[in-house]
């Protein structure tokens, strides 16, 4: 009967309790990997990341617990009642959004497209609620990183056009004049018949 009562009194007894252990590494990576099918050894990095982040979360919710009960006593000591301040449990619903932004966010960090590619990717997926792989195989993508390509390549062979300019060709039957009765034309002179020499070897 006794017990009966003071679970009518704190009928959030039981949970509050088991919040308060300190959470298991082991057992939280399980549940983690169980509820994200994600694979122990393929995907070992990004596993232990969000068991840190969730054990880190576990422990936060568990010192905030014991602080909340420790309210609660002195309250009823002191027979006064206090206001909750906020709810220091978040929900199932949320721990997992929250795991998932951040695969998300991950999964687009690796692709290799270009930043603007990536910021159109992420815009696609929110826009139609897929993940940012489903996202990257919309046409609408696709096209735009096409564009880029194009326009990469383009740039590139314009580079290399520009870098690499055509050998002017001397004109065999309009010789240039130059003036011979100074050095600078004298030097013009013997440069225009070693072209012209050496198109004649290059046409032999």
């Amino acid at each position: 009967m006794g017990d009966t009562q003071k679970n009518e009194e704190n009928p959030t007894q039981p949970d509050e309790d088991k919040q308060q252990e300190e959470p298991v590494e082991e057992e939280v990576r399980e549940e983690i990997a169980s509820e994200l099918s994600l694979d122990p050894e393929e995907q070992s990095d990004l596993l232990d990341k969000l068991t840190k982040r969730e054990v880190e979360r576990r422990q936060e919710l568990g010192k905030a617990i014991r602080q909340k009960i420790e309210w609660r006593e002195k309250a009823k000591q002191t027979s006064q009642k206090e206001e909750s301040k906020g709810n220091t449990q978040e929900s199932s619903t949320d721990v997992k959004a929250t795991i998932r932004e951040e695969i998300e966010r991950m999964e687009l960090e690796k692709m290799d497209v270009p930043k603007e590619i990536k910021e159109d990717i992420q815009r696609v997926a929110k826009l139609n609620g897929q993940s940012v792989r489903d996202a990257a195989q919309d046409p609408y993508i696709k096209h735009k990183l096409e564009q880029v390509q194009r326009s990469q390549k383009n740039e590139e062979a314009s580079i290399s056009r520009t870098g690499k300019p055509s050998p002017v060709q001397a004109n065999l039957n309009e010789p240039p004049k130059f003036d011979y009765s100074t050095e600078e034309g004298r030097k013009e002179a013997k440069k225009w018949r070693e072209k012209v020499k050496q198109q004649g070897e290059d046409r032999a």
